[in-house]
């Protein structure tokens, strides 16, 4: 059974702290990932040739949008 301690001064619990304390060190370890897989699904797709490209509807342009869509998207 888990135990919920509240402080008397505030009210506010030892596990709502420990959750935002989490919740603060995850969220740059999220974006510093997020921002790898971008990079290497940019790095990926700039292997292909133009013609590879053209065959997936893309043009090297597209390949900053398109990794950043990717990685949003694998996110979920």
């Amino acid at each position: 059974m888990t135990m919920i301690h509240h402080s008397p001064s505030t009210g506010v619990s030892v596990a709502l702290i420990a959750t935002r304390i989490m919740d603060g060190v995850m969220t740059p370890i999220r974006a510093m990932r997020a921002w790898q897989a971008e990079t290497e699904t940019v790095n990926d797709l700039s292997r292909l040739s133009t013609r590879e490209l053209a065959d997936l509807g893309l043009i090297r342009g597209d390949l900053q949008p398109v990794a950043k869509a990717m990685t949003r998207r694998a996110a979920r």
